[in-house]
C-alpha cells in the first residue's frame, strides 16, 4: 500500500514493454480478492490489507505551450482511435500559454535543411546542441548515417531521449526510417472518418500528382489490427520525440510523401 506509480503509457517505447495503469490496479484487485480468500473466518488489520490504487490523473503540463501539447494530444487520438488497449484513456494535457506548432520542412534539400537548422556558420552559429537543442532520429542506424554537417552536434535516438528534455528538438528522417510504410495511410482513413471534406482533398491531391508511388500512399487504408499493429509502435516513438521539446519542434523528412 505504500507503493507509487507514475508515467504516460504513451511513451512506452521499449521493445516489449508496455502497460497501462488500468492493469496495475486489475494486480492490486487480484491480489486482494486472493489475500481475502486466504481468510477464513479472520479478518486483516486494515493496515496488512490489500488496497486497490486510485488512478490520479495530471492534466496541467508546466513544462511546454498548447502548440506542442494539442499536436502530442493529435498523436494519441490516433492511438485511442487504433490501439485503445495500448494506453490509458485520459483527459487531454493543458499548457499555460499558446505556442508554435511544430515546423515541418517539406520539399527541402538536405543542405537546405541542414543550414536552417544548425545555421550557415558553424563556428559562430546561436545553436547551442546539448542542454538546449537535440537532434532526434529514429534508429541508431539512422544516427550513423547523418550529414557530416550535424558532427559535433548532440544526436540521440529517441528511445535515447527517452526521460529528457530540450528546449528545441529536430526530427530527422522520422518517416524515411520508419519501420511503417503503408500503414501510414491509416492517419489519412482516420482524418476522413473525422472530416468528411478530407475525402475530396486527398482526390484533390491525387490528380494532381505525377508520381503512381506517391499516388498510393494517399489512398485509405482498411484497418486490420494484426497486421497494422507496427503503427502502434511509431505513434508512439512520434508523440515521445515531440514531447521531448518544450519551446518548439523542427520536422524534417526526405520521404516525399
Amino acid at each position: 500500500n505504500d507503493m507509487f506509480f507514475s508515467g504516460d503509457t504513451a511513451q512506452c517505447i521499449a521493445s516489449g514493454v508496455g502497460f497501462r495503469f488500468e492493469d496495475l490496479k486489475m494486480l492490486f484487485k487480484y491480489e486482494r480478492d486472493r489475500q481475502l480468500q486466504g481468510l477464513v473466518g479472520g479478518s486483516l488489520p486494515s493496515g496488512l490489507a490489500v488496497k486497490i490504487p486510485e488512478v490520479n490523473t495530471l492534466i496541467i503540463n508546466y513544462r511546454t505551450h498548447n502548440g506542442i501539447l494539442s499536436t502530442a494530444a493529435g498523436i494519441v487520438d490516433l492511438l485511442e482511435a487504433f490501439f485503445p488497449w495500448s494506453i490509458d484513456t485520459l483527459p487531454r494535457e493543458q499548457g499555460f500559454f499558446a505556442g508554435p506548432k511544430p515546423m515541418l520542412l517539406s520539399e527541402t534539400a538536405v543542405d537546405d535543411a541542414a543550414v536552417m537548422i544548425v545555421g550557415a556558420d558553424r563556428k559562430h552559429s546561436q545553436i547551442e546542441f546539448g542542454a538546449h537543442q537535440v537532434l532526434l532520429v529514429r534508429t541508431q542506424a539512422a544516427k550513423d548515417k547523418l550529414p557530416s554537417f550535424f558532427d559535433g552536434c548532440l544526436a540521440m535516438t529517441i528511445l535515447e531521449a527517452k526521460g529528457l528534455e530540450f528546449d528545441d528538438v529536430f526530427l530527422w528522417n522520422f518517416l524515411t526510417d520508419s519501420k511503417a510504410k503503408q500503414e501510414w495511410r491509416l492517419v489519412l482513413s482516420y482524418l476522413i472518418d473525422m472530416d468528411e471534406t478530407e475525402s475530396a482533398r486527398l482526390e484533390s491531391i491525387m490528380a494532381s500528382e505525377t508520381e503512381k508511388h506517391i499516388t498510393g500512399m494517399f489512398r485509405p487504408l482498411e484497418f486490420n489490427e494484426q497486421a497494422h499493429q507496427i503503427l502502434c509502435t511509431e505513434l508512439k516513438h512520434l508523440y515521445t520525440a515531440i514531447t521531448r521539446a518544450r519551446v518548439r519542434v523542427v520536422i524534417y523528412d526526405e520521404d516525399p510523401v
